[in-house]
């Protein structure tokens, strides 16, 4: 990718900057580690992007999920029921959705220590702004993230197929691609632009980036 490119670039000549002849000293004054991490921190933020882009689970999905286990935890450590609108009626919470929510976000500590601090953060949020409504996704921003790596993780390989479609249509090569992926890849293209701002072309290049390295660092 040519900013990286030249960034390497720029590091060779150490007699360009000052601070490119500083000695290392443990983690500091190491120019190319520093591109290293860059460059990797930016392949997670796009295949992050371009996997959201997909609408695979769309982002209000992951917060009514999460904000459906958190009314059920709330009900279970008050011993209240939960309105279920399914059969117009009450019910006791659901312990296996809880189970299951717990267990996608990798719970360590016992369930009921891991509920009662969900519901001190939300009782806390609530006395420091009491004005404002709970808002799931910036009290919860963590939690979020993990459940959408965990449902990515479920669909990755619909996810690597997409990405190999979207490059064939930036080389123009979608011979043999059937209609159906076609779509998906131009509406991945669509959403990149709408909601992270990427053109087509920097999406087309980021993914082409992304891609090489991955196969540069893959096991033989």
């Amino acid at each position: 990718m040519a900013i990286f490119e030249e960034l390497e670039r720029l590091v060779k000549d150490r007699t360009v900057y000052e601070f490119l002849q500083l000695e290392p000293r443990g983690k500091y004054h190491q120019p190319h580690e520093f591109i290293a991490i860059c460059r990797k921190d930016f392949m997670d933020v796009f295949e992050r992007e371009a996997s959201s882009a997909m609408t695979l689970v769309d982002e209000m999905q992951y917060e009514a999920l999460f904000a459906r286990y958190i009314e059920h935890v709330v009900a279970q450590l008050k011993k209240e029921r939960v309105y279920n609108k399914n059969i117009s009626g009450y019910e006791q919470p659901n312990e296996n959705l809880m189970k299951e929510m717990e267990k996608i976000l990798k719970i360590q500590i016992p369930a009921e220590k891991h509920r009662e601090a969900l519901i001190g953060r939300i009782a806390a949020t609530k006395i420091e702004k009491p004005t404002e409504a709970i808002n799931i996704s910036r009290i919860f921003h963590e939690q979020l993230e993990i459940m959408k790596a965990h449902y990515y993780d479920e669909r990755k390989k619909q996810v690597d197929d997409n990405f190999k479609v979207m490059l064939a249509i930036a080389n123009g090569d979608t011979q043999n691609i059937s209609s159906e992926d076609l779509e998906l890849a131009e509406s991945t293209y669509q959403q990149l632009e709408k909601r992270y701002g990427y053109t087509r072309s920097a999406a087309a290049e980021s993914l082409k980036f992304l891609l090489t390295q991955r196969s540069q660092v893959q096991p033989a």
